[in-house]
Parts: structure tokens; sequence; C-alpha cells
């Protein structure tokens, strides 16, 4: 029998515990990353999704779901699959982005909602929107995609079909990589001491864990905004990102709500005092032996002293202490990226699939 659903868009109190909406939602996303992946590593956990719902400063997210009008309101197990839209509200904003996932069983229900995202995005005064979408590595023979950056491929499954069909250009593909542990200590620590030795006494390791300490507030802004500017973005229509030590704060400050650790490693220059490189993971409090590889940066202006290999070991090693618990680190890197791509294959970090970011130009009344 073919499902009948309707696309909702969502709503969340201030405060609270999450409506049976959004529960629903997360259990879609989480039965479509065990079905897909063999495991619910990249799926949001509730109280992100909530996070997510209740920013408001500088950016806001909207929630559409797709629901079986077979089954009760109320019931969780309705929610056949969602869309989250994030919309910026200080800069690049006329961007728009969205993931889109459906339960297993329902995957037909994705392309009315990248429809009603697209209508969602259109009503908010959004000329651009940015589609991310997850693949497996393509298997010999399947037909593939190529980026309009012209690095890496995408194999040509239903999910790239749909963002074709759509009009949506596939600018860039990023690898999806593993880390795992426990790790090999000997090997991280040679690598960090050769990396060490190269950059000189001039460098200096530093590294916390939760709020960013005061004295590295404006350093670590600073680096934050350049991710928006250095790192490869092929095609994708986005400007530079306004941080500074409030935004810092308050990025900081949203973690404990979604339930969510972190560790901070930056390499200062010494006789100048200034952040020459920093990298950041988080991880699901609810989750011990998964974590995130997020931002990796080295200022260009002190680039060419392997700190690229001197933060990440330092990272490695240091996640490796104070959390023993901990399996893998996942990671994405812009598969045009390969000087960071290099350190990570030294590092032993192992493809496992690709991510595409799609664009496309939306016509506004």
């Amino acid at each position: 029998m073919t499902r009948r659903w309707r696309i909702a868009q969502v709503t969340v109190a201030p405060e609270g515990d999450a409506p049976w909406t959004v529960v629903g939602a997360q259990q879609a996303l989480a039965a479509e990353s065990q079905h897909g992946w063999g495991h619910t590593d990249w799926a949001w956990g509730t109280a992100e999704l909530m996070s997510f719902l209740r920013r408001a400063r500088y950016e806001r997210c909207e929630l559409l779901i797709a629901v079986d009008l077979e089954l009760p309101e109320g019931d969780p197990a309705a929610v056949l699959g969602a869309a989250i839209i994030e919309l910026p509200l200080e800069d690049n904003t006329s961007f728009a982005s969205v993931s889109v996932w459906a339960r297993p069983t329902v995957q037909d229900c994705r392309a009315p909602l990248l429809d009603a995202s697209l209508e969602l995005s259109r009503r908010e005064g959004r000329s651009t929107l940015l589609l991310e979408t997850d693949h497996h590595t393509a298997q010999p023979g399947q037909e593939t995609i190529e980026p309009r950056s012209g690095v890496g491929r995408l194999p040509l499954d239903p999910l790239a079909e749909l963002a074709v069909s759509r009009g949506l250009a596939l600018e860039q593909v990023e690898r999806i990589s593993t880390f795992r542990f426990p790790a090999d200590v000997e090997t991280l620590r040679s690598l960090r001491e050769d990396a060490a030795a190269h950059a000189g006494p001039d460098y200096v390791v530093h590294s916390w864990q939760g709020d960013t300490p005061e004295h590295w507030l404006d350093g670590l802004a600073g680096l934050i905004g350049r991710m928006s500017t250095d790192a490869p973005l092929a095609g994708i229509d986005y400007e530079a990102e306004a941080w500074d030590a409030e935004r810092v704060r308050e990025r900081d400050a949203v973690r404990p709500e979604k339930n969510r650790g972190s560790l901070t490693v930056v390499v200062e220059h010494a006789p100048s005092g200034e952040l020459a490189a920093f990298t950041e993971v988080e991880w699901p409090l609810s989750e011990p032996e998964v974590a995130y590889q997020f931002d990796t940066l080295v200022a260009g202006s002190h680039r060419g002293h392997r700190l690229g290999m001197l933060v990440k070991t330092s990272q490695l090693l240091e996640l490796g202490r104070i959390k023993p618990e901990l399996r893998r680190l996942h990671t994405w890197n812009a598969s045009e990226n390969r000087h960071m791509l290099a350190i990570n294959e030294a590092l032993g970090f192992e493809a496992v699939g690709s991510s595409g970011e799609w664009q496309i130009t939306l016509e506004l009344d």
C-alpha cells in the first residue's frame, strides 16, 4: 500500500522537552544512518536538533517533516523523514543550507521534503541554496558525477539523481574519513616530535576542553573567521563570516545544550603572541565511542612550518588520553584540499565515503 503523508513545519518552545515531531525526526535520521552506514554516528541527537531549532542570534534553523497520515498524531513513528534548513542571520544572509533524510522504507518522501525546503528558502528571500548529501564510494562500473571543482566524484545514486532533477549543481566533493582508536601512540609521538622540531621553539601548543579561555577568544575568533575564506570552497557562493570574541562565547555556551563535549588545540607563535593554527573536535556525551573533527586551519602567514601536523598529532594524543573509550573520529575534507588530506592519510585516517555540496540559485519574486 502506498503511504500518504503531509509536509509540516515544526515549531518548538523556548524551553521544555522535545515535541514528538522532533523526536520522530531524530529517529528517522538514526534509522537512515544505521541502514546506510551500519551505525548512528552521523545522526544528530534529539538535544542537538532542539539546540539548532532554538538558535536565534547568528542563524535560525527550520525543521520540515513528512508525517504519515495513517498513524496517530503524536506518535514519533509517524515522522517518515525530515529536512533541516539553516538560515544565517549575521552574514551570508542570502544563503540557505539544507540536509534531507528519510526512513529507509520511505525514501520517496525525500523529494517533497527537498521541494518544500526550496520553497521555504525562497519565502525567506534566500537566493542561494546549498544541499549537503552523503554517499558511499562508487563501485566499479557505477555511473558517477563530477563536481564543478573537477576533483573527486560521487556515485549517481538516487540521492544524487534527486539533486540533479531539481536543478542543483554539484560544486564540491568532500572525502569522509575515519580515524580509529586506540591509536598507535608511538607513531603519533614520532610524527609530533618531527613536526615540532621543524616548527622550532617559536611555536607552542596549548589545549583546553570546553569554553575558550578569555585570553584566547580574540585569536580563536580570527582563525575561525578565516575558515570561511581560506578553506577550499570550489564555486560555493559563500562570503566571509565575521567572528569576534562574543560569537565564540555564544558558540561555546551552546555545547552543553547540545549535550556535547569538546577539545580545542592551538599553536601560539610565541614571539608575537598570535594564534598560528587551531583544530577542534566535539563529541556527543551520550555516545562515548564517537567524535567529530571540526575546523582545522593554519594561518597563511605561518604556513610552511608543519603546524598542521603538529596541531593534529597533539589533538589525537590528547584525545586518547582524556577519552580512553573513544573508538572513531570522523572528518570531512574537500577533495581539492590535498595538503590536509595528505596529513590525515599519514596519521592513519581511512576514507569511508564522500559528501556532496550541491548549489542552486533560486529565483525570487
